[in-house]
């Protein structure tokens, strides 16, 4: 199916919450459906967000030589209203596609590629590896309390893998072959959930 873009948007909605704030707007919301307040559902749902929203309206193409074809024959019979409505109806064929991707998986991304790329051969350094090991954890943990992807077995191995990751950093091992095969993990893991 061919395409042409038309128009490509982006927005951001960012949720700037600790955990347990989000936990507080997620009873809530719990509440507002057992009590059928749906409008109160909406607006707490709403909340529940940290994303990136990519809209795109493309035109399809294969719409176009048919109705050229009719439209041209329309217009040889003196009917150009007619003509203009089939090609009209034509350019207002339009695909509208929505993409999200989780800002919390987005930023533990870029903190594990800051935490590769920083030697932690020194106290210090190791230190800022650690703390950037636990940010990336607390957005994994973010991630997941924001409802982005199942509570599946992929959660619990990401954080599996960042323990391992902490103790071979704490342990001075050589931590790249696990830096990498977390990289992985997560870009396939943002993919799968990224809608």
């Amino acid at each position: 199916m061919a395409l042409v873009p038309i128009d490509v948007s982006v927005k951001t909605v960012d949720l700037v919450a600790d955990l347990e704030t989000i936990r507080h707007i997620k009873r809530a919301a719990r509440q507002a459906l057992k009590e059928d307040y749906f409008q109160v559902l909406r607006y707490e749902l709403a909340k529940l967000a940290s994303e990136l929203q990519f809209t795109k309206v493309e035109l399809l193409l294969s719409t176009f030589p048919e109705a050229m074809k009719s439209a041209a024959a329309l217009i040889d019979k003196g009917k150009t209203d007619e003509a203009k409505v089939v090609l009209y109806t034509a350019l207002n064929t339009l695909v509208i596609s929505e993409e999200r991707i989780p800002l919390p998986i987005l930023r533990a991304q870029a903190l594990i590629a800051q935490a590769k790329t920083d030697d932690a051969s020194n106290e210090d350094k190791k230190k800022e590896v650690l703390e950037l090991l636990d940010n990336a954890e607390y957005q994994l943990i973010m991630a997941e309390e924001l409802g982005y992807g199942d509570r599946d077995r992929e959660y619990e191995e990401l954080n599996k893998t960042i323990k391992e990751l902490k103790k071979s950093v704490k342990d001075d091992g050589d931590s790249q072959a696990l830096f990498e095969k977390f990289k992985t993990k997560l870009a396939d893991f943002k993919k799968r959930i990224a809608s």
